[in-house]
C-alpha cells in the first residue's frame, strides 16, 4: 500500500513537471457546457448564466469570514494529509536513483505545503541540537548525511489544538505526531532521530483563480515544526 502511494505521487509530480498549463493556454470556461438532466446548453447566455451561479457557490461556501465547526474539523483533517504529502515528498527528494526533475519537483511541493517563512526544528537531522533551520536550509541539509537515502516516517497524528479563530482572515491549530528519520544504506538502517513532534496549521484566505474571477478562499498549510 506505502509503494503504491509513493506511485501515485510520482505520477502527480509527473502531471506538474508536463502537464503544467502554460500563457497560451484557453479559458477553462472558454468551452463550458452545463448538463441540466439530458439537456446540454451550449449557447452564450446559459454558459455565462451558470457560470455566474458557480461562482456565487463558491463564495457563499468557501468566501465566509468565519467557518461552521464542521468546516474547521475537514480542514483539520486535510492539514493531516499535507503533513504525511510532507514526509512523502522529503522521501522522494532525498532518493538519488529518481530522476533529478522529479526530485526537484517533489521540493517545491515540499515548499508548497507550508505558509510563508517557517522554522523547523534542527534536531530531525541534527540530534542534540537545539537551534532551527529555515525550510530552506532544512532541505540544503539533508545532502550531508552520509547514506544511500534517508527515510522520514511519521504515524500517531493527532490534532492536539483544534483550530481556533485569530482574525477575518487566519484560523491556526496544532498537530502532533510521532517522527522517525531513518538512514539507509545497503541493507542496514540506522535511526538518525525520533521524537513526538508538533506542527502549526494555518488556515487563512487566499486568492484563487476561476477562469477570470479572482476569489478569496480558505486554505489550509503548514506552520513551524518543533
Amino acid at each position: 500500500m506505502k509503494y503504491r502511494k509513493i506511485h501515485i505521487i510520482l505520477i502527480v509530480i509527473g502531471f506538474a513537471l508536463w502537464g503544467a498549463p502554460t500563457c497560451d493556454d484557453p479559458d477553462p470556461w472558454e468551452n463550458a457546457q452545463i448538463l441540466q438532466g439530458v439537456d446540454t446548453k451550449s449557447d452564450p447566455e446559459s454558459v455565462l448564466q451558470a457560470r455566474k451561479e458557480i461562482i456565487e457557490k463558491i463564495e457563499k461556501e468557501f468566501d465566509a469570514p468565519m467557518l461552521q465547526k464542521e468546516n474547521l474539523i475537514a480542514f483539520e483533517e486535510r492539514a493531516k494529509e499535507k503533513l504525511m504529502d510532507f514526509a512523502d515528498y522529503i522521501n522522494i527528494y532525498t532518493n538519488g536513483t529518481y530522476d533529478e526533475a522529479f526530485r526537484n519537483q517533489a521540493k517545491k511541493m515540499v515548499m508548497d505545503q507550508f505558509y510563508g517563512e517557517v522554522e523547523i526544528k534542527s534536531s530531525i537531522i541534527t540530534p542534540h541540537e537545539e537551534d532551527t533551520y529555515s525550510l530552506y536550509t532544512f532541505m540544503a541539509e539533508f545532502s550531508k548525511l552520509n547514506f544511500e537515502l534517508v527515510q522520514l516516517k511519521i504515524k500517531a497524528i493527532e490534532v492536539s489544538e483544534s483550530l481556533k479563530y485569530l482574525d477575518s482572515e487566519t484560523y491556526t491549530g496544532r498537530i502532533s505526531f510521532s517522527r522517525e528519520l531513518l538512514g539507509i544504506s545497503g541493507q542496514d538502517s540506522v535511526i538518525v532521530s525520533k521524537d513526538i513532534d508538533k506542527i502549526e496549521i494555518i488556515l487563512n484566505r487566499t486568492d484563487k483563480i476561476f477562469g477570470n474571477d479572482t476569489l478569496k478562499v480558505w486554505a489550509v498549510q503548514l506552520g513551524n515544526l518543533y
